[in-house]
């Protein structure tokens, strides 16, 4: 009798971790997320200062809809200033908490100001991950773009060859990965600014974590009957 028991404790576990596997997000692992660290220490005394960190989300063919959005801004040494240089197209929210650019626009964009003593300037990327589709010719992706604008207002020199002058560059796709962002460093005269990408962990990383309590508790359960 005991041993019934033992064995439905033990199916009930097992029927619970297969139930939460099933409520896991499948449609988050279809985004691109990563983390995104500017190093600055060679802007702190630059004289085109101030400068300023600009996000922008550029329409390619227009056939589909994308959304980027940026959180957990961090300034080593230093703080957003003001209000933004300026904003255009479809985009939300503040560096303060978050910002989403969504590109029901050709060109969707956000701009502002920090202080000179920022030395490191690091945030959260979540891209969606929709590829372009044409009837015909070959389809132009969405790019999430990254840069840093002098005191005029102009992308700072960067070994982006494609001329843009961008610190980071990412072309939109549905089989894109961390190993498909472009990243550049800047040139003369602001030159020394470098980019670092990192992963961040999988979002079943908590669910996974909840199945662990969840095995426990039946482990106990079925300690408590052997018990009894």
């Amino acid at each position: 009798m005991k041993t019934t028991r033992i064995l439905s404790a033990s199916g009930v576990a097992l029927l619970s971790t297969t139930f939460l596997f099933a409520l896991a997000p499948a449609s988050r692992a279809a985004d691109l997320v990563y983390n995104l660290t500017l190093n600055l220490n060679s802007l702190a005394i630059n004289p085109n200062g101030p400068f300023s960190l600009d996000l922008q989300l550029v329409q390619g063919s227009g056939n589909v809809t994308n959304k980027v959005t940026l959180s957990n801004f961090v300034f080593t040494g230093g703080s957003p200033t003001g209000t933004p240089d300026f904003t255009s197209g479809n985009e939300t929210g503040s560096l303060a908490s978050s910002i989403v650019l969504t590109n029901t626009a050709s060109d969707n964009e956000f701009a502002q100001a920090f202080s000179s003593g920022t030395t490191q300037l690091s945030f959260k990327v979540d891209e969606t991950s929709n590829s372009e589709l044409v009837g015909s010719g070959t389809p132009i992706p969405d790019q999430f773009n990254v840069a840093i604008l002098d005191n005029g207002l102009n992308n700072i020199p960067t070994t982006d060859p494609s001329g843009g002058n961008t610190l980071v560059s990412s072309a939109i796709a549905a089989n894109q990965t961390l190993a498909s962002v472009d990243a550049y460093s800047s040139l003369s005269p602001d030159a020394g600014v470098t980019v670092n990408l990192s992963a961040t962990p999988e979002p079943r990383s908590g669910v996974l974590g909840l199945l662990a309590a969840c095995v426990m508790a039946g482990m106990l359960v079925m300690r408590r009957r052997r018990v009894a």
